[in-house]
């Protein structure tokens, strides 16, 4: 973009003559005072001082835009150089903030993986904000200078305009330096005069000898040129013999020779006629006295200083031509470097976009891993519980162990207390028997022995019932007591198999997660590696731009060549205006000659009648020229329009380039209000963003307490599955008793298959 810029104001600087840093932004207020001036000069002089002050007038302002063009050439330079270094500057501080937010982003998506989800959001707001801000800045720049663009190729048209109207002027000045020259048509110099006699001396003495030079009107000679013959043909020569070719060349010779004749005859009688024609316009010449050597010697200088314009244009039209070169090879560099800086615009746009997809990728990753976080920390929360609800499984079955011991302590002991009872019982029966037995046997002493079987009997029956009833009561409510306890046992070892599974899905779901997390870090990696191919990249790019850094420094050497030949055209352009005044000088010597030839000429007189045609002509002559200067003057005219034109063409690009400062410093106003309302945005982030890590820190040590925790109750559960497995043990070898009760014989073997479940998970 810099070298684009930097050309097309070269452009501008070097086509451009009417540019505005050249300091003609006051022509058009001069060019009015010398229009004015010119009029008044007109009204005031006579007709013979309008052409000097009109050339006079034309020198000032030839010079004048000469020295301007020279000014406005050096101002445009400088202001090349300092708008090149001014978007150097601007495109290094645009490639290091990229820089800056290529290293920012990585530093931050590195950053984001160990973050929280809450802390990206606002950051990501801003920096999309502060994106959108710069993208904006960026397309309205490039926006204006598209505007620029349209507006230079207009001012180059209507450069191209004006030139063709110079040139157009230029003819116009060569068609009145013909007028004037047609109009004194046979007023030669005496100089001429006296080449003629000269050479008419020598026409009538040597009348018999072949000339080798003809006299133009201006004294010089011109080598008359031998005709050949057209039928001269080398294919008939050929075939003749010697007589014949020598007859064939001695016609042909005497062929030539009257031709030759017949036109010195010719020029004689041409030289004779300008003669005559000379001699009567010199004639009234005498008469007239010094106001017509006057005259002559005004139109002399008004033909000098004619001539000298016409140079000048000329000069003027040259260089046009050298610059519309250099503004074609120029045009051909810019287009090369047009279509350079499109190829690196759409790199670095497709550079922007893969950014951005590896932001998202970025921040898609860090939002897995955030919840990938969150579904841990939920997870450990679950295992937290799950060890809890075990720790109170675990001590609600020590609690229940405990509970069946006391109960069967105490069940033994209601069986020494029945057996105690029973015993008392027994006794406190045989002793009412006894008695019984006694009052009956003292009461009764006549009964027989089948009586006395009899009533054993029914003691016996008595004693069995009685037995019954009591050992029933105590069997059922033992056999009561049992099944409650199995129920209870039975649920307890169902919650702990649920509990198991439960522990066991989750240390699936944890290594899943871990899986998953070590993947996520595997493309946080790979995106890790594009970045820094990115990286290169962007270098890469920057290389490139030093390129054309390059590639612009060797064209502003170019450019100071240019400016060296321009400065060697300007001193070629000195040394031939002294060449011209010594011309100068000669001019004057030889119309001193003149002069002493006119005061010769004045002393022969004529008849009166020549004097009156001299001065019918002179009449005829002054009202042309009379029509000569309305023409002139209306040339004038519309050369002060067309000047009048180019004043306001500047007045306009002054408001021009004054409407754009004023529109750049207010976006650069904006831009920094925009960016003081956004430094406490910053702050306020950065205030943040340390609460946030604090936070973090604050889990990570509540996460590092946890994880303890759990190692502790780990440990209290292989202490607690290897006292059950004692216990087991201990209770195996008491096994035998235990066959009598089947509920405590299915326990142990469940209790048996969980230990070797737990030894084979162990392993």
């Amino acid at each position: 973009m810099a070298s684009t810029e930097k050309l097309e104001n070269a452009n501008v600087s070097k086509n451009g003559v009417f540019d505005c840093n050249g300091g003609l932004c006051n022509t058009e207020t001069s060019n009015f005072q010398v229009s004015e001036d010119v009029e008044e000069i007109v009204h005031k002089m006579d007709v013979e001082d309008v052409e000097e002050v009109i050339v006079h007038e034309m020198d000032t302002i030839f010079e004048d835009i000469d020295d301007r063009l020279l000014i406005s050439r050096m101002v445009s330079d400088s202001v090349i150089k300092g708008i090149v270094s001014a978007i150097s500057q601007q495109t290094t501080e645009v490639i290091a903030a990229k820089e800056r937010e290529v290293a920012y982003l990585s530093k931050d998506s590195c950053s984001r993986q160990c973050n929280a989800c809450d802390f990206s959001d606002p950051e990501r707001e801003i920096r999309g904000d502060v994106e959108g801000a710069v993208f904006g800045t960026i397309v309205q720049g490039l926006r204006v200078e598209h505007e620029r663009r349209v507006w230079n190729a207009d001012n180059v048209l209507s450069f191209i305009a004006r030139c063709k109207e110079i040139s157009s002027l230029r003819l116009e000045l060569d068609s009145i330096q013909k007028s004037f020259a047609s109009h004194e048509v046979g007023h030669l110099s005496p100089q001429a005069s006296l080449d003629g006699d000269i050479f008419h001396r020598k026409v009538v003495s040597n009348h018999s000898h072949h000339l080798g030079g003809l006299c133009d009107g201006n004294g010089k000679c011109e080598e008359s040129e031998m005709s050949m013959p057209e039928n001269f043909e080398m294919s008939k020569l050929s075939h003749m013999s010697k007589q014949e070719l020598y007859k064939y060349f001695r016609t042909e010779i005497n062929q030539m020779k009257r031709d030759h004749e017949s036109t010195v005859h010719q020029m004689t009688e041409k030289y004779y006629s300008l003669k005559r024609e000379f001699l009567k316009e010199r004639d009234p010449l005498k008469e007239k006295g010094p106001l017509a050597a006057r005259k002559d010697k005004e139109f002399e200088s008004l033909r000098n200083k004619l001539s000298e314009v016409i140079s000048r244009l000329d000069h003027i039209l040259q260089e046009n031509e050298k610059l519309s070169e250099f503004c074609n090879h120029s045009r051909d560099t810019l287009t090369s470097l047009v279509s350079e800086n499109c190829r690196l615009w759409e790199l670095l746009n497709s550079k922007k976009l893969e950014a951005c997809y590896l932001a998202m990728q970025a921040s898609d990753a860090t939002e897995k891993s955030a919840q990938h976080l969150v579904s841990k920390e939920n997870l450990q929360i679950l295992v937290g519980r799950l060890t809890s609800s075990l720790e109170d499984a675990r001590l609600e079955a020590l609690i229940g162990d405990e509970v069946y011991k006391c109960i069967l302590r105490e069940m033994a002991a209601q069986d020494k207390s029945d057996n105690d009872d029973s015993d008392l019982k027994s006794v406190i029966v045989q002793e009412i028997i006894g008695t019984i037995y006694e009052e009956a046997f003292c009461g009764v002493n006549t009964a027989s022995d089948s009586d006395y079987g009899e009533f054993s009997d029914l003691m016996s029956d008595l004693m069995q019932q009685v037995y019954s009833t009591i050992f029933q009561d105590v069997v059922t409510d033992i056999s009561i007591e049992l099944n409650e306890f199995k129920n209870k046992s039975l649920k307890d070892d169902e919650s702990l198999v649920y509990l198991e599974t439960k522990v066991s899905n989750i240390e699936s779901d944890l290594y899943m997660e871990s899986k998953e997390n070590g993947n996520l870090k595997h493309q946080v990696s790979i995106l890790e590696h594009i970045i820094e191919d990115k990286d290169k990249s962007l270098y890469e790019v920057t290389e490139e731009l030093h390129k054309l850094v390059d590639l612009r420094n060797q064209q502003e050497g170019l450019i100071a060549k240019s400016e060296e030949e321009l400065v060697l055209l300007k001193e070629k352009l000195v040394e031939s205006q002294n060449c011209v005044d010594l011309y100068m000088t000669e001019v004057e010597k030889l119309n001193e000659a003149i002069s002493v030839v006119e005061s010769l000429l004045r002393k022969s007189d004529e008849a009166k009648a020549r004097f009156v045609s001299a001065l019918e002509q002179q009449q005829n002559d002054l009202a042309f020229l009379k029509a000569k200067e309305r023409e002139q003057q209306k040339q004038m005219e519309s050369f002060c329009y067309v000047i009048d034109g180019l004043s306001k063409s500047i007045a306009d690009l002054e408001v021009r380039t004054n409407e754009t400062i004023g529109w750049h410093s207010s976006r650069l106003e904006h831009s920094a209000f925009q960016l003081r309302s956004l430094v406490p945005k910053a702050n306020i982030l950065r205030r943040t963003s340390l609460l946030y890590k604090e936070r973090l820190e604050k889990r990570c040590s509540d996460l590092q307490k946890a994880e303890a925790e759990v190692d502790v109750l780990g440990d209290e559960v292989d202490t607690l599955l290897r006292l059950l497995e004692k216990i087991y043990v201990a209770l195996d070898h008491y096994s035998p008793i235990f066959q009598h009760y089947p509920g405590i014989i299915e326990i142990l073997q469940l209790v048996k298959r969980e230990l070797s479940g737990g030894t084979v998970k162990v392993l």
